[in-house]
């Protein structure tokens, strides 16, 4: 249970709006799944975040306040609904990477800065210095700060793994508080899992 919101296969809440999901059944007729919308809001125990999906993949996973690149793509529920599930996974303990479609629209080295944050291990830090090195930009460090400053898909794409080169947190989407709590929350996966 994440925060005051239960989360169940049959009764999965999206903000506080209920959309009952017969997993099952949607197994058997999957447009039980696309005939809803393609944009809902997930309950994080970090605070809500928004799933926008495309027809092809996971557009965006964007924390209160930030704004939606659109409403996402009608037929795509499917998709709003495998991430969801597998942010189940990750705040339950069970899950340290994610396994979803992406569509990652940005700049060339947007999408270089992004997609290269899925390599950066579960419950482990890197500054932005080395992300530059490891990227091929050593001299980088700011560019690589902006950049991922735009990261659409926190959580699953991880720029709360990133640090600053003395170790600080810094600017994150969804606040300070949800990038220690989400590190936190890792870390004590990982020691349990020892």
């Amino acid at each position: 249970m994440f925060g005051s919101t239960p989360l169940h296969d049959s009764d999965r809440r999206f903000g506080d709006r209920t959309i009952e999901l017969i997993l099952p059944r949607a197994r058997e007729d999957p447009s039980v799944i696309l005939s809803l919308s393609a944009r809902d809001v997930y309950a994080t125990p970090f605070g809500p975040v928004t799933l926008v999906a495309g027809q092809s993949g996971l557009r965006a996973v964007l924390w209160n306040g930030q704004p939606a690149p659109d409403r996402g793509a009608p037929g795509a529920m499917r998709i709003v609904t495998e991430a969801a599930g597998q942010l189940d996974e990750y705040f339950e303990g069970r899950r340290q990477r994610f396994d979803l479609p992406l569509e990652v629209h940005g700049t060339p080295f947007q999408r270089k800065a992004w997609l290269a944050l899925a390599s950066i291990p579960f419950a482990s830090v890197i500054s932005y210095g080395e992300q530059a090195r490891r990227l091929g930009c050593p001299h980088s460090a700011r560019a690589i700060g902006a950049a991922n400053a735009r990261n659409p898909l926190s959580i699953v794409l991880p720029c709360h793994r990133l640090v600053a080169t003395n170790g600080a947190l810094t600017g994150y989407g969804g606040g300070i508080a949800a990038k220690r709590g989400l590190l936190d929350h890792e870390r004590q996966i990982a020691d349990h899992l020892g």
